[in-house]
């Protein structure tokens, strides 16, 4: 089994433009590496997409649309909300294709419209192709933090931040059936793009009712080469 692809791997697109006039269908061989052009942004995915069974996973076209309309706003904003839909299932080993129109641009919000197309390599007209998935990404400047309230953290908190890189690695889904299943069909049960660690929870969760249930994982930002504890988050 190849190694899995880091997380920058997976989520890499590159800009395309549309080559030929605006009254000209855009085709395959029109469509090239160079700067955006009109009123939209045009991507396509570089990397491998994740592979769950055997569609591809929801989540990688919701963060890699994400990643996409990202790229047409300044740094100064950050995405605060997301919206999509899934239409049509994506296959795992053909590009996917991100057009990101404005929506909105203003000094404090800004807004995207993203949709994801995978039109086949011999495609004639590559953005006429079905649309598979479209969102709508809203971005907001930073603003002076107000009165916050928080809850006090659990009593085993302390515990739980200890060792992160020593934990057991979390399964995509964490259901013992699951975890065999993928063992029978020589399947990767955890999620390749992310290191989750797993924090054993299960004494804590015996006295709680099942809907009271808590899962705790650390997460880890770095995408490839060393991890080191203050690159992790817990979720």
């Amino acid at each position: 089994m190849a190694p899995p692809a880091t997380f920058v791997e997976s989520m890499a697109l590159q800009e395309v433009m549309i080559s030929s006039p605006p009254d000209i269908k855009p085709t395959s061989s029109n469509i090239n590496d160079a700067a955006p052009t009109g009123g939209r942004r045009v991507f396509k995915s570089t990397g491998p997409a994740f592979v769950p069974i055997y569609g591809v996973y929801g989540g990688h076209l919701l963060g890699q649309s994400a990643y996409a309309a990202y790229k047409t706003v300044d740094k100064s904003f950050y995405c605060h909300s997301i919206t999509g839909h899934f239409l049509v299932g994506g296959k795992p080993k053909i590009p996917f294709i991100y057009t990101v129109e404005t929506l909105r641009q203003g000094k404090t919000y800004c807004t995207r419209n993203v949709q994801v197309r995978q039109p086949s390599p011999t495609d004639p007209r590559p953005l006429d192709s079905e649309v598979i998935f479209i969102a709508t990404v809203s971005f907001k400047t930073v603003e002076p933090r107000g009165l916050e309230s928080q809850v006090p953290p659990p009593k085993e908190l302390k515990q739980w931040v200890s060792n992160p890189r020593g934990r057991e690695i979390a399964p995509a889904v964490d259901v013992p059936s699951w975890i065999e299943f993928t063992k029978r069909k020589g399947m990767r049960s955890f999620y390749t793009a992310v290191d989750l660690r797993k924090v054993d929870v299960e004494e804590e969760n015996r006295s709680r009712p099942l809907h009271e249930y808590r899962k705790v994982c650390w997460r880890n930002t770095v995408s490839a080469g060393a991890h080191p504890p203050q690159n992790y988050d817990c979720r």
